[in-house]
């Protein structure tokens, strides 16, 4: 998903060099184990405790686990939950930000599906929802919002653990 992303917004040289630069940011994302998918999934657990705890304890009643949840859209970078146009919007975002990028991506994404997600009764049907996303346009200004994200991100991500 990565390497169709960069091809369709460079050429030659600077498509090489992006999808280095991204790639160079997020390898733990796709290294044996999944390391920083890991470390990402611990970190927003404990960020989606802190910005919304109904949703969090919505997802532990259904049995849906995070490891389920997110490690397919982190690993496609969001190619998941995202029409194609938008996906390849967060490249330079991604390759700027990287894990704290993913995580504003991620809470914004879900804080914004939050209804639908709460009114899903199974883990099926959340299941079933999220894999819908890419149907459906993200919020207004989604990059703005992701962007205003990230300096609480990065404090709250510094004291729980450096990345």
């Amino acid at each position: 998903f990565l390497a169709a992303g960069v091809c369709l917004c460079h050429q030659g040289p600077a498509a090489d060099s992006c999808f280095e630069a991204v790639m160079e940011r997020l390898r733990g994302l796709w290294l044996p184990g999944f390391p920083l998918a890991m470390h990402g999934i611990a970190l927003f657990h404990t960020l989606l405790q802190e910005s919304d705890p109904e949703v969090l304890a919505h997802f532990s009643n259904i049995g849906a686990d995070f490891t389920m949840i997110l490690t397919k859209p982190w690993l496609t970078l969001f190619a998941r939950w995202l029409p194609l146009r938008h996906f390849v919007d967060l490249l330079p975002f991604l390759q700027q930000e990287g894990l704290i990028g993913i995580l504003a991506i991620t809470l914004v994404m879900l804080l914004y599906h939050r209804w639908f997600l709460l009114g899903c009764e199974d883990l099926e049907e959340t299941l079933l929802y999220l894999s819908s996303l890419p149907l459906k346009p993200p919020p207004e200004h989604f990059m703005e919002m992701c962007t205003a994200a990230l300096p609480t991100l990065r404090s709250r991500v510094a004291l729980l653990a450096p990345v």
